[in-house]
């Protein structure tokens, strides 16, 4: 049961529509000593994400640090501050939940007197069309594109990076909504695709109607992790990211095998991003393609990255993003500074390829009994219905893994991602 009104002298972090992991901010505010106040424009949809994170997170455990469960109008910050207006003195800071609502964050924050991106910063931490725009701007390298309005100017900035380049939604997170398109059929269902998409986002935010033609950049994939504070930028992990051929995310390894060279680039454009962005007193997670010798940054988020990762980290280097990022957003003094990994980890996601009916599951069991793998989340069973893999809805499960060097970590993911299977 959650308190409206919590004991005196208790101070609270607004989480504004947390999904899925995002969630895990509720009990990393307790552990600061704070109370937290989950800010809910879709109240239905945001308890069902939580929902489904508590099934997927044996650890998780919110009731106690629950303060209250608020609605307000997605879009209306007079809205926000009025459902607050309980808590008005005693709100230590705010934070976004989802990517969406990074501007509405930092909006709500800056009205109660937090040091947070103003509204043209946070537009660009979110929308990725504005993103791409200012990092040309401020001279961060980032592939070529053009942001398009209708099927027909798609059509004509398709023809002119050669008839092969990505396209994808301006202002949702992960790869919902990325494809790579190499024929007019395939443009054409994009489109489509990124349409149904929008129709379909579950959140009442007012979203665009443009999309983002851009080059496609071939290489190694990595993400930046670290924060901001009072100018300083201080990176704390490469992550290496493996794509299916539909550029989904299914696998990572933390912390990524880099050389000197690929590490300083790394941190180089990560920090160039950060400043042109103007991300402040926050946590980022920058995507960066590498070509060669050559950099470009891919988009950057505001936010602590998703899935299991922070969990990893954690257990790789010892810090937790998530409360480093509320640290952040309360104005405490962050000193967590880079250090060795204690070991390697991977984080796999498991897929089926086709839509249908599973009639086995492959090497699960086998999977689960190796000492490297101390967590598997899969529920799946013969019998079940099953999605081909287009968006991160479409993922069965993951495993976790660990091992103490990178050539152990990379040979058990590569024997796991050869033997389990979901033939349908």
């Amino acid at each position: 049961m959650t308190r409206h009104f919590s004991e005196a002298g208790q101070r609270h972090i607004v989480i504004v529509d947390p999904v899925a992991h995002f969630f895990n901010y509720i009990p990393a505010a307790r552990d600061l000593g704070y109370g937290a106040i989950v800010l809910s424009s879709n109240p239905d949809v945001c308890r069902a994400e939580e929902a489904g994170h508590r099934r997927m997170d044996d650890a998780y455990a919110a009731n106690s640090a629950l303060t209250a469960f608020v609605p307000y109008t997605a879009d209306d910050l007079d809205s926000a501050l009025s459902a607050l207006a309980p808590w008005r003195g005693a709100i230590a800071g705010v934070i976004a939940g989802d990517e969406v609502t990074v501007p509405a964050a930092a909006a709500l924050g800056r009205r109660l007197g937090f040091d947070y991106a103003p509204a043209e910063d946070a537009a660009c931490q979110q929308i990725k069309s504005r993103m791409k725009q200012r990092l040309v701007a401020r001279g961060v390298p980032t592939p070529r594109f053009v942001v398009v309005e209708t099927r027909e100017d798609a059509i004509a900035a398709w023809r002119d990076f050669g008839g092969d380049c990505m396209m994808k939604m301006v202002d949702y997170a992960m790869s919902y909504g990325i494809s790579r398109v190499r024929s007019p059929d395939e443009l054409s269902e994009a489109w489509d695709r990124i349409a149904a998409r929008r129709a379909a986002l579950d959140h009442d935010f007012a979203t665009q109607s443009s999309v983002v033609m851009e080059e496609f950049v071939s290489g190694r994939e990595f993400s930046v992790e670290g924060y901001e504070q009072d100018g300083r930028i201080e990176v704390l992990n490469f992550c290496e990211k493996l794509s299916h051929e539909n550029f989904m995310v299914i696998g990572h390894y933390v912390p990524a095998r880099t050389s000197a060279g690929e590490a300083e680039a790394l941190r180089r454009i990560a920090a160039d991003c950060v400043r042109a962005l103007g991300i402040r007193n926050s946590v980022f997670h920058a995507e960066v393609h590498m070509r060669g010798d050559q950099p470009f940054l891919i988009e950057c988020a505001a936010r602590p990255p998703g899935q299991y990762s922070v969990g990893v980290m954690k257990r790789v280097y010892g810090f937790e993003l998530m409360r480093i990022a509320l640290q952040l957003a309360c104005g405490e003094k962050v000193t967590v500074r880079a250090c060795p990994p204690r070991k390697w980890s991977a984080i796999m996601a498991l897929y089926s390829d086709e839509t249908g009916i599973v009639r086995s599951t492959r090497s699960l069991d086998a999977l689960r009994a190796r000492p490297e793998c101390y967590a598997l989340k899969c529920s799946v069973k013969a019998g079940d219905a099953v999605l081909r893999l287009e968006t991160f809805r479409d993922v069965l499960g993951l495993a976790l893994l660990e091992a103490p060097d990178p050539q152990a970590i990379r040979e058990v993911y590569d024997w796991a991602r050869a033997s389990v299977r979901f033939p349908v």
